[in-house]
């Protein structure tokens, strides 16, 4: 069940530690960006998350949901990086919030 996601995940750590030693670019401390750590946490706990969700409940409500990543991406960068959003990003975030209320009809 989780090992597509495994292979993915360590397929993406093989290729940035190959394009770090290409480049001559030292590695990073672990603790130096303690805000890496946490998105590559709740990346992972993320996926997690969709690969039950869709293996345990209906596949559409599922996807749907996990459609709203983008939206999140929008609303935690304007809350916490206090970045300004578009136009065409609140059109998108309630274009994604409108598709949820439908699946819920």
């Amino acid at each position: 069940m989780f090992g597509p996601l495994a292979i993915a995940k360590a397929t993406g750590t093989l290729v940035a530690v190959v394009a770090l030693r290409s480049m001559r670019i030292p590695f990073p401390a672990p603790l130096a960006h303690p805000q890496a750590i946490l998105a590559g946490v709740l990346d992972a706990g993320g996926n997690v998350l969709f690969v039950l969700s869709s293996r345990f409940t209906r596949l559409d409500v599922a996807a749907v949901l996990s459609a709203m990543a983008p939206a999140m991406t929008v609303v935690l960068s304007a809350l916490i990086l206090r970045e300004a959003v578009s136009r065409w990003q609140t059109v998108g975030v309630l274009l994604c919030l409108g598709a949820v209320a439908l699946l819920a009809l």
